[in-house]
């Protein structure tokens, strides 16, 4: 596996390699099938795009690296029975998929055979004016009443299914 294919993997093996199922999906759901594939087709430069134009910070190569861990992020969330989060990293390529929501839709219920929720109330406090959680989503961050595995432990589960890109998951630096 050459260094690009690797730092893509989860591009090609979820997301290219289950378009025509991603493409299923939104025709079931009503969409015209030349749409869908038109949809499908373009996410990718469209995900990249946003992410670049709503992070000005981010270039196109790292953008694209960040869909991709997303993207396996969601699949080890929406197979797994324990509460994984992402590194806030991550989480900015979640963020962008979400406002994608048909094309969304059909990636999750490939993944998972279901929508992957996401969930931020861990993020962002109680009615009752508590402070935003400060920590990344995959802490031991309880302010959402659910336990989070924490981000290490995301890692670990992460590596089973395929190549981390380090550089996307601080917790990979952290010891144990």
């Amino acid at each position: 596996m050459t260094a690009a294919t690797q730092q893509l993997f989860y591009r090609e093996t979820l997301f290219d390699a289950n378009r025509d199922l991603m493409i299923g999906y939104l025709a079931g759901e009503g969409t015209p099938d030349e749409m869908a594939r038109e949809m499908i087709g373009n996410a990718w430069d469209a995900w990249t795009s946003r992410l670049c134009a709503d992070h000005p910070e981010l270039n196109s190569g790292r953008a694209q690296r960040i869909l991709n861990e997303a993207i396996g992020f969601l699949y080890l969330a929406g197979r797994s029975q324990d509460t994984h989060g992402p590194s806030r990293e991550v989480d900015l390529g979640w963020h962008v998929m979400l406002t994608d929501t048909r094309v969304y839709a059909a990636l999750s219920h490939v993944l998972a055979g279901r929508l992957i929720h996401h969930d931020a109330s861990d993020l962002l406090g109680t009615a009752g004016g508590e402070a935003k959680c400060d920590h990344t989503c995959g802490s031991e961050c309880n302010g959402g009443g659910r336990e989070r595995v924490p981000l290490r432990e995301t890692v670990a589960a992460l590596s089973k299914l395929g190549p981390v890109d380090a550089g996307l998951w601080p917790a990979v630096l952290e010891p144990a």
